[in-house]
């Protein structure tokens, strides 16, 4: 399966181990390929034609699988939307990556380790500069008052401790047009600006989903079932009701540092009316923000680049500027729904009920803020039948909804879908994985 025409593969790592010592007595014997010698593997077929090659193995097999594929040229990839991990060559890996910079123009080079005279003093510079400078700011945002000593040690930074982040690509297998597509993820855990990022996002995300967006804000696809139940109970659901779903694509690099600083300005004025968070002005949540925004740089290919649209999902703070930006983004549409429809948004997913003319509908998108990229968003509008996140929404004849679990069977059974928000994939959270995924299928 693996050599020069670059074929495509997935793999399922997370296999128990079987309990039997002899290899010989693996139950999976006769179906092994033996292309990777004494890596027992299962060559699985999926439920669902066309879909990609799938085999299984054992997950303590997976490093020295990764090691083989290594010596070929291919990659060993882990998706964020599932247990599996997608083996592909370095060239298309490479590709999609550029493709997508390319695309998205969110990020500009700035240092090429394999030019002369470019070395990893730069980094150190780059990392000096960036210590000094949050701790100027720091310095004076207290010495005026504007944030508190407490506030001043949560954000404090340490020059020892620090190092640039890095940026990969990951598969995205459950995109909502069936694609496998590439996404970018930041690794920013030793950020110099990560002590600043958790403290700001603490402080907004208070206010954001406790207040603001609470009742229009979701976490998984079936928090939805409840609006649902309501919706109908009250006689809401009509014959001519249009079920709606809009993913908006590439939201970390796709919204400029300006439209996510005024969504934050104005958040501030209108949420924060006393002009300060806990006793951190608003003067100094905005500078250290758009600080933040335009001085985002990582490591990607032996080069490091600064990302000049959007910000870095290993931020946290990038998430809840986003949220705020799209809170506005939204009203509009929120503006001319009837009252009592459904809407509801799972960050770049979101839901709602119409019972106006679609022409208007349309109107109304056409009048809303463009994203930069643009591909920004995928609208599916139907009346019988529609998919958000993992629920299968029916509106049946007798005009009652009936809800039911998604399926990828491009995948399933053989592999865990992972739900939004999933911290650890430990064995404990694959274990509450399972059983909520069981409790889903059959409630």
């Amino acid at each position: 399966m693996i050599g020069t025409t670059h074929e495509s593969m997935f793999f399922i790592s997370q296999v128990g181990s079987n309990t039997a010592n002899n290899r010989d007595d693996y139950p999976w014997k006769d179906y092994v390929d033996q292309q990777f010698g004494d890596i027992p593997m299962i060559h699985l077929q999926p439920f669902e034609q066309h879909a990609h090659t799938l085999y299984a193995i054992e997950k303590k097999d997976a490093l020295k699988l990764e090691k083989q594929l290594r010596d070929k040229d291919y990659r060993l990839l882990s998706s964020s939307q599932s247990f599996m991990q997608y083996a592909c060559h370095q060239d298309e890996l490479y590709t999609k990556s550029d493709e997508y910079m390319l695309r998205t123009q969110a990020y500009t080079e700035i240092t090429n380790f394999n030019q002369p005279n470019n070395n990893e003093t730069t980094v150190q510079h780059l990392l000096n500069i960036h210590t000094d400078r949050i701790k100027s700011l720091l310095d004076y945002f207290y010495e005026q008052q504007a944030i508190t000593s407490f506030q001043y040690e949560q954000m404090h930074v340490e020059r020892s401790v620090y190092q640039l982040d890095y940026l990969f690509f990951t598969p995205d297998m459950a995109h909502p047009n069936g694609q496998l597509t590439f996404e970018p993820i930041t690794i920013s855990s030793l950020s110099p600006f990560m002590p600043i990022c958790r403290y700001l996002n603490r402080l907004l995300a208070l206010i954001y989903y406790n207040k603001v967006a609470r009742f229009i804000t979701i976490d998984k696809g079936t928090d939805i079932i409840p609006s649902l139940e309501h919706y109908q109970q009250q006689g809401y659901l009509k014959p001519t009701t249009h079920l709606i779903t809009l993913h908006m694509n590439d939201l970390y690099t796709s919204i400029t540092h300006e439209k996510l600083l005024q969504s934050l300005k104005r958040f501030l004025s209108e949420f924060a009316v006393e002009g300060a968070i806990q006793g951190m002005t608003h003067a100094a949540i905005l500078t250290l923000t758009e600080y933040l925004l335009h001085h985002q740089y990582f490591i990607h290919r032996n080069c490091i680049f600064r990302q000049v649209i959007g910000g870095g999902t290993g931020l946290y703070l990038i998430h809840i500027l986003i949220e705020i930006y799209l809170f506005y983004w939204q009203q509009p549409i929120r503006m001319h729904q009837n009252r009592h429809e459904i809407f509801v948004r799972c960050f770049d997913h979101l839901f709602l009920t119409w019972n106006e003319p679609l022409d208007k509908f349309d109107d109304i998108l056409n009048t809303m803020d463009p994203f930069e990229t643009s591909n920004s968003y995928q609208i599916n509008i139907q009346i019988n039948e529609i998919r958000y996140l993992e629920v299968i929404i029916r509106h049946l004849e007798d005009h009652t909804f009936h809800t039911s679990i998604y399926h990828d069977w491009k995948y399933e059974p053989f592999a865990l879908p992972i739900l939004r928000n999933t911290l650890s994939l430990a064995p404990p959270s694959i274990f509450r994985l399972a059983l909520v995924r069981a409790v889903l299928c059959y409630s």
